[in-house]
């Protein structure tokens, strides 16, 4: 990077330090953070919920109880009882989670086999924990800082405001619009 730095012309040649940018990019990482991270978002399908006599409350409830996967708590107990009664009201063995469940979860390292890791308690009782030690092995990247390149620079450095100039240009070349100038054609 330095050899090439130095290659740079005095004079700010825009070529030049476009061609810098192509082979060491705009920023550089400062900082990483490696592990796993689980986001998981659910939507419960109230409409349905409310069509088979259930109020959105007593569908979380039993979403809930079928999340933690142990039933030994005496809170979570009557809460599974609760849920049993109401399916069996419902004429269906079907879990809560598939009947008025929408969830999008997305995942980051570790090794999840498969398996869906909110609600997987009672097939798949291990599923968290074991998600969780194979964190140690496969992580992933769960945060990173950058800084633009020309921070790499000292300030007096000859070329500091010209790769700064050349990364910012880069950028408002390649940003995304944020108004279209013309109406966007779908699929394209």
């Amino acid at each position: 990077f330095l050899e090439a730095v130095k290659s740079l012309p005095a004079p700010y040649d825009s070529d030049a330090y476009h061609n810098l940018i192509t082979t060491y990019g705009t920023h550089y990482t400062t900082s990483v953070k490696l592990g796993g991270q689980m986001k998981a978002i659910t939507a419960i399908k109230t409409c349905q919920a409310a069509m088979r006599g259930l109020t959105d409350t007593a569908v979380k409830d039993c979403l809930d109880v079928e999340a933690s996967g142990s039933y030994s708590v005496a809170t979570v107990k009557a809460e599974a009882h609760f849920c049993k009664e109401k399916k069996k009201k419902m004429g269906t063995n079907e879990k809560f989670s598939s009947m008025f469940n929408e969830r999008q979860t997305d995942i980051i390292g570790g090794d999840i086999n498969g398996e869906d890791l909110l609600f997987s308690g009672s097939s798949h009782p291990n599923s968290l924990k074991n998600w969780l030690t194979s964190l140690k092995s496969l992580p992933d990247i769960v945060h990173y800082s950058l800084k633009p390149l020309h921070f790499l620079l000292s300030a007096k450095h000859p070329a500091r405001k010209g790769l700064k100039k050349a990364v910012e240009e880069y950028i408002i070349e390649n940003a995304l619009m944020k108004v279209c100038s013309e109406p966007c054609k779908i699929g394209k």
